[in-house]
């Protein structure tokens, strides 16, 4: 079996392993059913102390071509054939009957019911003749009946109305916005012995913000405030970018970002000197 180098972000090692040992009965014993498709679809975790990457990627091209040369590719079986389905042939058609006139049979009185289905079906028919009938020779529409309950309501609300004298409206008073609170001064002493205390956890399971370029940061501001230096608005504070370093080995994003807000707000309430 072939040696890879251990790096820190590498190929977990059981896979790897797992996958070389097929190949190797592959190629060296004929052993299996292992071809360079099922090769190139495999995929392996990234995991700490694992295998270097593009070696182990390298080795794997190499199987392939070395697996297509032996004939050890997968063919993709064609699909069967469905059988076709006979024709299905038109029933034969029925004689009709005879069209000869039968006794004729009494008249019986319609119900209420058909009474109004078969007035129903009159004038859906009339209604749609005047839809279709061109706009010149279609009837008024009618206009729509008012209960005369309602009539007289109507008209007492009206008569209530011109009775009743106009209400005179008072000119609305232009709205007052009261003064945002405003924020407590703070000394930039207070502000520098607040940033000198903060402490930060490391990112173990993410990548981390470098911490040279955090502490660096911070002790600009720190300068700023004493007056040794340019001083850190709270919009650079805001719009600050840092970069990441793997886990382990930076400040935990998180804490970081938290903590710059609530120090860009900070920056805001403190006296122009």
């Amino acid at each position: 079996m072939p040696r890879f180098p251990v790096v820190l972000r590498g190929y977990d090692c059981a896979q790897v392993d797992a996958l070389t040992a097929r190949i190797e009965d592959a190629l060296r014993h004929g052993v299996g059913f292992l071809t360079a498709d099922d090769v190139l679809r495999s995929r392996f975790a990234v995991v700490l102390r694992g295998y270097d990457q593009s070696a182990v990627d390298d080795y794997l091209y190499a199987c392939v071509r070395e697996l297509q040369a032996r004939g050890r590719t997968r063919t993709v079986p064609q699909p069967a054939r469905r059988p076709e389905r006979p024709k299905v042939t038109e029933p034969p058609q029925r004689p009709e009957r005879s069209q000869q006139p039968g006794p004729a049979r009494p008249a019986e009185p319609l119900s209420r019911l058909e009474r109004l289905r078969s007035r129903r079906r009159r004038d859906g028919g009339e209604e749609r003749k005047a839809e279709l009938a061109p706009p010149a020779e279609r009837p008024p529409a009618p206009h729509p009946r008012v209960p005369r309950r309602l009539e007289k309501l109507h008209g007492q609300g009206r008569r209530a109305e011109t009775a009743r004298p106009a209400a005179r409206v008072a000119p609305a008073e232009p709205a007052v916005r009261p003064d945002p609170p405003r924020r407590p001064r703070r000394s930039p002493e207070r502000l520098v012995g607040w940033i000198q205390r903060v402490r930060f956890s490391g990112a173990q399971a993410y990548p981390g913000y470098d911490s040279r370029q955090v502490d660096a940061f911070l002790g600009r501001v720190v300068a700023g405030l004493r007056g040794t230096a340019p001083p850190v608005t709270a919009a650079e504070t805001r719009a600050v970018v840092f970069g990441t370093v793997e886990p382990g080995y930076g400040y935990n994003q998180y804490e970081v970002d938290r903590f710059l807000a609530d120090l860009a707000e900070a920056l805001e309430s403190v006296p122009a000197s």
